[in-house]
């Protein structure tokens, strides 16, 4: 349970579901883990990839949330810790939380460096959301830098490097 209703792309979200392959879905249609990243994917609800690969938690690593704050200012942050950037890592490599704020349904990525190298066997991530529904309704960053570019229905999946500690990465909803 989200802890309040969210809503994001029209549509008000009470549920989510959540990937060690780095992204979550709103509502209850994810059906796979879907260790390839594709914000082009329908039929899985929305995705929310904050690093979206093939990843997997490291003997440390663990994959926790918590709702913090009271209404109608809660924060439903959900974490990625110690994570492997590819299933066959060796060391973690780097944590990372979805932040999800009641009313103002703003969405921040937010990012740490672990220890390990990038271990990319499978070709390298997405950052971004989809809206789940269309091919082509989606926003992919283009990089991992200081101030990517948020493209509409083009994707770039083959990020390689990672977000410095600290980076955030803030989706505000449009009217």
């Amino acid at each position: 349970s989200i802890g309040f209703n969210f809503t994001y792309g029209c549509n008000t979200y009470t549920q989510f579901r959540v990937s060690s392959n780095g992204w979550l879905s709103l509502g209850y249609n994810t059906l796979s883990s879907m260790p390839g990243n594709s914000l082009s994917v329908t039929g899985q609800g929305p995705i929310l990839a904050p690093l979206w690969d093939d990843l997997a938690t490291s003997d440390y690593g663990n994959i926790n949330y918590i709702l913090s704050g009271s209404a109608p200012n809660r924060v439903l942050t959900i974490e990625w810790l110690n994570m492997l950037w590819d299933a066959n890592g060796s060391d973690a490599t780097i944590s990372f939380q979805v932040k999800l704020y009641e009313t103002s349904n703003v969405i921040d990525f937010t990012y740490s460096r672990e220890w390990g190298a990038v271990n990319n066997g499978s070709g390298g991530a997405s950052i971004g959301l989809n809206g789940g529904y269309s091919t082509t309704d989606f926003y992919s960053l283009d990089g991992s830098g200081t101030a990517p570019t948020a493209n509409y229905g083009m994707e770039t999946n083959n990020i390689s490097t990672r977000p410095a500690t600290n980076r955030v990465y803030r989706w505000t909803p449009g009217s």
